[in-house]
């Protein structure tokens, strides 16, 4: 194992990208600029378009999990994995953050238990039911044998397995890590925003995002994504509001050495739009002179309550590549606000924030 006080480089070098307008990292961007707000509940016709898990052992799998593995597998292909993973199987982990996606699944099974009795619950929809299953029937499917488990903490969930993910690399545990996230449209997704009576009526549309993760690689020819910095959490204190905890995250985050020769120069709210005001947020930006731009990637896409923060880092890499030029928020009269992004924006800060008063920022820099 490496001496865990180095503090290797580590970058984004692959993403896996699954949603009704297409596969791909460059559908997520057209997406993000269509005309249209997309807060219609989409869902994913085509799981697995490239053909990634066959047609043996998927009649019992959930949708949450066969997207999963199509995005980790579309990680694997672009960064060329299969040669590592029959190599050294061991090296490589699996990281999930989908809190909801198989809620659905769970909740018929304990009612048909409940109602019917246990012996008319099918076995076969057992595994559907537990929070490792996607990233585990990836492990099944891939061969992979490294670290493999799935972090459950509602909006910020996507950024803290990113951020566990990274530490086991910084670590030397693995050698590459695959974090995905999926939401899954659901009745039963519905009613959980619902009962937390959201200030918004934004919807989910189905989605799977998969990024890889590894150490920097001198021998590979691929421009990375982006290059990630650090990680700042924080619980909101007990005199503490929820936009004053984000805003002591950016100070915290200013404080990283790196921001001294490189101030961050966009904030991206991934996920969680929902738990802040967003007005007296942005209120105690100017009055603490963070004039930094800002972007609500949610407005135009829905909520990213299982996927927001790795929604987020798709916002970031598409204004680091000028794939994305506009900003986007939202006006007292529920209008999309569009303002055109700063040129050349090299770092970013990329929030997420869960009701229960807990947040997650990555710092990444192009």
């Amino acid at each position: 194992m490496n001496n865990p006080t180095q503090k290797p480089a580590i970058y984004i070098t692959a993403v896996g990208y699954n949603s009704p307008s297409g596969t791909g990292i460059h559908s997520f961007w057209e997406k993000l600029t269509a005309n249209v707000p997309s807060h219609n509940e989409e869902r994913i016709e085509v799981i697995d378009p490239q053909q990634f898990l066959g047609i043996k052992g998927l009649k019992f799998l959930n949708k949450a999990t066969k997207l999963y593995c199509n995005t980790a597998f579309q990680c694997i292909e672009e960064a060329s994995l299969r040669d590592q993973i029959l190599e050294s199987s061991d090296r490589i982990g699996l990281y999930d953050s989908s809190d909801l996606s198989n809620i659905e699944d769970g909740f018929l099974f304990d009612l048909t238990a409940k109602v019917e009795g246990p012996g008319y619950v099918s076995p076969m929809n057992a595994p559907n039911t537990i929070a490792n299953a996607s990233s585990s029937q990836m492990a099944i499917k891939s061969g992979i044998k490294g670290p493999n488990f799935t972090v459950c903490s509602g909006a910020c969930s996507s950024l803290q397995a990113m951020d566990i993910a990274t530490l086991h690399l910084k670590q030397g545990i693995v050698d590459y890590a695959i974090v995905g996230s999926t939401e899954v449209v659901s009745k039963y997704q519905n009613a959980v925003r619902n009962g937390e009576n959201r200030p918004n009526t934004f919807g989910s549309s189905e989605v799977s995002i998969s990024l890889l993760l590894q150490k920097a690689n001198n021998n590979s020819d691929t421009q990375p994504y982006a290059k990630i910095i650090d990680f700042q959490a924080g619980t909101q204190l007990k005199n503490e509001s929820k936009e004053g905890l984000l805003l002591r995250l950016i100070k915290q985050t200013n404080q990283h050495p790196y921001c001294a020769e490189h101030p961050i120069d966009l904030i991206v709210f991934g996920g969680g739009y929902h738990n802040a005001d967003i007005k007296k947020f942005e209120n105690h930006l100017k009055s603490k002179s963070f004039n930094i731009p800002i972007t609500f990637p949610e407005v135009k896409i829905g909520s990213g309550d299982n996927a927001g923060g790795s929604l987020g880092m798709l916002c970031a890499i598409g204004h680091f590549t000028q794939q994305l030029s506009l900003l986007y928020s939202k006006g007292s009269n529920e209008e999309i606000i569009e303002v055109l992004a700063p040129n050349n924006i090299k770092t970013a800060l990329v929030y997420t924030l869960d009701k229960s008063g807990y947040a997650m920022a990555v710092l990444i820099s192009k």
